[in-house]
């Protein structure tokens, strides 16, 4: 979504896969990421990414957190894993001709957009859908994640493996959100993968 070297950056639910990559990836461009999380495990591991402030979300509020760690500024770009559910945070610290690119709605799945909490700020509303991106997305995306991901500068967080008989547990762990990574099935040719 464009350079992000010397910008502030919100990423939401930041112990999450996507979330990881995300302060990881930013990082990587120059910026500061400030990172939400709920459980001390969770938070530890947004922190382990890069995040060099991590707001618990259940207990802090995070829109007064944010302007107090920005001078009252605000970010350039939020992350969003929740959008329905952050909308008020996200117009409030958004700084004018920011960019919230959100990639779910889970809790709030039709939220009533605050128009001109945004619109007097110019922000711009990227709403990502991987299987969506076009040929080109993901041509840019592959060019630009495989030397990163060759020289090992991207982390990756295995929460557990599972044997392909073991299939239904490995749902079961992934649904209960107590997953902290990814949750892997090996198959029978798995090994050609390590």
């Amino acid at each position: 979504d464009g350079p992000v070297k010397g910008q502030s950056i919100l990423v939401t639910g930041g112990a999450g896969a996507v979330a990881g990559y995300a302060i990881q990836l930013a990082l990587l461009g120059g910026a500061r990421v400030i990172a939400t999380a709920s459980t001390p495990a969770k938070q530890a591991l947004a922190a382990s990414y890069g995040a060099s402030l991590i707001i618990d979300y259940r207990s802090e509020d995070v829109a007064d957190a944010v302007l107090a760690a920005t001078g009252g500024q605000g970010v350039d770009r939020i992350i969003e894993v929740d959008f329905g559910a952050n909308l008020d945070v996200c117009h409030r610290v958004i700084k004018p001709n920011g960019v919230v690119a959100a990639y779910s709605s889970t809790r709030v799945r039709e939220p009533v957009l605050p128009y001109y909490a945004f619109a007097r700020k110019a922000v711009t509303l990227h709403f990502i859908q991987g299987m969506l991106l076009t040929p080109a997305m993901v041509s840019a995306a592959v060019a630009m994640l495989t030397p990163l991901l060759a020289d090992g500068r991207l982390r990756h967080t295995i929460a557990a493996r599972f044997a392909f008989a073991d299939i239904a547990m490995a749902h079961a762990l992934l649904e209960s959100g107590q997953a902290l990574g990814k949750v892997l099935v090996e198959g029978p040719d798995s090994e050609l993968l390590k």
